[in-house]
């Protein structure tokens, strides 16, 4: 199981006095309260061969412990794929690929390898 009741604390509710108490940091002009949230907590080791799993059922091929060490690019410059090796065997092949939007720190650290 990826999330769900096994995994996560229930969240609750914090009086002003117990937040305060809890994060003495926290600036406490106009606090009325807060909230403990914990359902943005996940385990990326299940997630990942949960999205792995899925990947192979619908027909993708799937590998571990690969390195990527240069990126493809398209005529119009966009990344369509990448040149990886395997850490154990050694054996090198091309993976084609769409990037999809990714996160902030993840455009620009890929910005950087791409160069």
């Amino acid at each position: 199981m990826v999330a769900g009741s096994h995994n996560l604390e229930s969240s609750y509710f914090l009086s002003k006095h117990k937040t305060i108490e809890t994060f003495p940091l926290l600036r406490q002009n106009n606090l009325k309260a807060s909230m403990i949230y914990h359902d943005g907590q996940s385990n990326d080791a299940k997630l990942n061969v949960a999205i792995a799993l899925t990947a192979s059922a619908h027909g993708a091929d799937v590998a571990n412990y690969v390195t990527v060490n240069s990126l493809i690019k398209g005529e119009d410059g966009k990344i369509i794929g990448a040149n990886v090796e395997d850490r154990f065997t050694g054996d090198k092949w091309k993976i084609r690929a769409k990037v999809r939007s990714p996160m902030l720190f993840w455009r620009r650290a890929l910005a950087l390898f791409a160069q």
